[in-house]
């Protein structure tokens, strides 16, 4: 083979070459494109929490020293972190791109701990086991922490049941509700939901000052209980 057939053969492969590539690269940017088409992008979400009380908190007479707020086991349609909104007929929707920062039974567990704790329920209210022994413990279940479009309100119930600590036994159980007006504009929802918190807080602080220490005695094998 001579020189200049040669230089040719080399031409031809090169050119080949290019095109392979060409193709190549154009499969790519392709697949980029379409698989970007096809993605959503990552949906950006505001964060809130629930604030803290903006009302004085009445003060309440409690002889109990030690009260541990234990976890809120949440209703199915709350285990997530978005707002809800969900109206009579149980339909569940979400309120925009609005989540809270945390699981709303573990913002309702501490906003009810710091509530009782400025009200006095105990001479010290915890959400941790391990740091006191309790002698008192609430806990229960988040039934409803949502916007109800049709009361055009927000809406928080619990069922709490309270727990004689050291005698390992039910002294009492109720349910707690609040419902505050509100329009479904986040902003307005979140007050709502903090005022709520509030009314409940109250109630329960009262409930827990209205029982004595002396209910939860554990009563002796062959005493006689009244």
């Amino acid at each position: 083979m001579t020189d200049a057939m040669a230089v040719k053969v080399q031409s031809i492969e090169n050119q080949r070459l290019r095109r392979v590539t060409g193709l190549a690269l154009g499969g790519l940017l392709c697949l980029s494109g379409c698989l970007g088409s096809i993605i959503p992008e990552p949906e950006a979400s505001r964060l809130f929490t629930l604030p803290p009380s903006s009302a004085a908190p009445p003060q309440l007479e409690s002889a109990w020293r030690n009260l541990l707020v234990d976890e809120l086991n949440p209703a199915p349609a709350l285990r997530s972190d978005r707002l809800l909104a969900i109206g009579a007929s149980g339909e569940v929707q979400r309120l925009g791109d609005a989540r809270w920062i945390a699981r709303p039974a573990e913002l309702v567990r501490a906003g009810l701990a710091s509530r009782l704790s400025a009200m006095g329920a105990a001479g010290s209210v915890d959400r941790q086991a391990l740091r006191f022994a309790a002698d008192l413990r609430v806990l229960g279940e988040l039934q409803a922490f949502q916007y109800d479009p049709e009361q055009r309100s927000a809406v928080l119930t619990l069922d709490l049941h309270l727990l004689c600590a050291q005698a390992n036994r039910s002294l009492d159980d109720r349910q707690f509700s609040a419902t505050v007006d509100s329009s479904a504009d986040v902003t307005s929802l979140i007050g709502a939901f903090s005022s709520a918190t509030d009314q409940v807080a109250v109630e329960v602080g009262q409930w827990i000052a209205a029982h004595q220490p002396s209910d939860c005695a554990v009563v002796k094998a062959g005493t006689p209980q009244e």
